[in-house]
């Protein structure tokens, strides 16, 4: 009898494009949210790799990357993993504050994935010593790093709902959407708009398949993830990470 702690299913994406890479710092992304915690089963570490991804001149790979799987199936996590990696890993090389904008469609679903980062942290003591503050206000939850050597401001990571406004005067180096499948183009425009003196920026898309109700233009649009999309309207399921290069073309694998 297989053991009951076997994995069950395909751990890899059915329908995936993966950019051209000279290599990755996804094995340090992982074995980072390992070490601080986090149990991700072997799909969300391939996700948080593929993510990390770089290219010749050690740029993000994709400068978009999107993740379309069903409800309840773990992709926080993967999130949750991003928000962590991006954070405390990853300084700029100019020095300057690093600002991760974790967005949701909903506030409630921010403050979860909040909740959860700030838990990860506060269990680890070489994390919080990095920590300036933690603001907990609603719909002002954030984590603001101490200045490392040679910066005046500290990285922080922002968790906000999306709206029209949201995001503006934060110049974001990466920004989370998550609940992409509620995304409309105003919302993702005030957020962009964030990004564009941003060198080596990059958004992460993820959510469900959009249905009839949904404001999912933009997920639906994306070429990250406008294929898996279609193919999940025609009735087929699975995991499926699509990243995006630079130029906005999709390659396969």
């Amino acid at each position: 009898m297989a053991s009951l702690q076997a994995l069950l299913g395909d751990q890899r994406p059915r329908l995936e494009s993966r950019p051209d890479s000279v290599g990755s710092w996804g094995e340090l992304a992982v074995d980072f949210v390992t070490a601080a915690g986090m149990r991700l089963e072997d799909w969300q570490e391939y996700v948080l790799w593929a993510w990390h991804d770089i290219d010749s001149d050690g740029r993000w790979a994709a400068s978009e990357a999107g993740l379309l799987v069903s409800r309840q199936n773990g992709k926080t996590e993967d999130l949750v993993g991003f928000d962590l990696s991006r954070l405390f890993l990853f300084p700029t090389p100019d020095r300057r504050r690093r600002t991760v904008l974790h967005t949701a469609h909903e506030l409630k679903t921010a403050t979860e994935s909040f909740e959860k980062v700030a838990a990860i942290i506060a269990a680890n003591d070489r994390l919080m010593d990095m920590v300036q503050h933690v603001y907990t206000a609603n719909g002002k939850e954030a984590i603001l790093l101490k200045p490392r050597p040679g910066q005046l401001l500290g990285d922080r990571l922002r968790f906000v709902a999306r709206s029209k406004g949201s995001g503006r005067g934060f110049a974001a180096n990466d920004i989370v959407y998550d609940e992409a499948q509620e995304l409309a183009p105003a919302a993702r425009k005030a957020l962009t708009y964030t990004q564009s003196t941003i060198p080596n920026r990059q958004e992460i898309f993820a959510g469900t398949v959009p249905g009839e109700d949904n404001d999912g233009e933009v997920f639906e649009e994306s070429a990250t993830v406008a294929a898996p999309v279609r193919s999940a309207r025609r009735g087929r399921s699975g995991r499926r990470t699509v990243p995006k290069t630079r130029s906005g073309s999709i390659r396969s694998m």
